[in-house]
């Protein structure tokens, strides 16, 4: 015989016995204006081109901007993708799934383009940046 353990519901808890995706967006406007961001933010990446390996300053300021994306494009991605699984016989969160894993491969070629030629075949031009010391 099995037993089940039920979830309590505490404050900071607020589980309503499915996989809902209310805590990543509020309404689909609110998504929508957070992918047309995410969407005209990702197209800098490839600005980054040649500039990350001047300095460590630079390269650590390339590496917030992509990881503050990353961030934006997973709750993107989450969302779409709880949508869709939610209803999938509906066409329109289908839809979302559909432009989220577009905008996803996006970031990932804006993100080669931006850090292309940043580092030799060995490695050692980033890891000078990387390990570079300030001060004495």
């Amino acid at each position: 015989m099995t037993t089940q353990k039920k979830i309590t519901q505490t404050p900071g808890n607020k589980c309503s016995g499915y996989l809902g995706s209310d805590p990543l967006f509020p309404k689909e406007e609110a998504f929508k204006e957070a992918f047309k961001e995410t969407e005209a933010q990702i197209g800098h990446l490839p600005s980054w081109r040649g500039k990350i390996s001047q300095s460590p300053s630079d390269l650590l300021a390339y590496l917030q901007e992509k990881d503050a994306l990353a961030l934006n494009l997973d709750r993107l991605y989450s969302y779409a993708f709880q949508s869709s699984d939610q209803d999938t016989g509906n066409t329109k969160t289908q839809a979302l799934k559909n432009q989220a894993l577009g905008l996803y491969t996006r970031f990932c070629r804006c993100h080669r383009l931006g850090i292309a030629g940043a580092a030799d075949s060995d490695g050692r031009n980033l890891n000078r940046l990387v390990f570079q010391r300030k001060g004495p």
